[in-house]
């Protein structure tokens, strides 16, 4: 609360903030974390937000929004609940949950399930294809 209370207080330009919850932890090597009970454990990481939370496991990592979680490297979580927990895996949107490796979770409650495929036929295509991730959009 006391840190808190001095910027509040002697704010810099344009930043404030004005809680009562527990401080921010920065604790990986060259990582950002703001907004109360905000950890950042992966080094190079990013978390802003209530309860944004960046894993040891997750270098690299960012997290915005209430919530956000990232688990595993270069994953972004952006949005309210928003998870990353594969790795390079983008969730955003509210509850979003990007859960396998290379994946995009686009829109509210939307989750990739199926992750890369290889040898299937892709539409309008002759050859089998092999992909690097999945795309969802929307909730299903």
């Amino acid at each position: 609360a006391g840190a808190i209370a001095a910027v509040s207080a002697t704010s810099t330009k344009y930043f404030h903030a004005n809680s009562t919850a527990g401080d921010s932890l920065a604790v990986g090597a060259e990582s950002v974390a703001v907004g109360p009970t905000t950890v950042v454990n992966g080094d190079n990481g990013v978390g802003i937000g209530n309860g944004a939370i960046v894993d040891q496991t997750a270098p690299g990592g960012t997290a915005i929004g209430q919530n956000a979680h990232v688990m595993l490297a270069d994953g972004i979580a952006l949005g309210t609940d928003s998870t990353a927990s594969g790795i390079q895996s983008v969730g955003l949107g509210a509850r979003a949950q990007s859960t396998v490796a290379n994946s995009v979770a686009l829109g509210a409650s939307s989750t990739p399930t199926v992750g890369a495929q290889a040898g299937y036929a892709a539409f309008g295509l002759t050859a089998p294809q092999t992909s690097a991730g999945e795309v969802s959009i929307g909730a299903a």
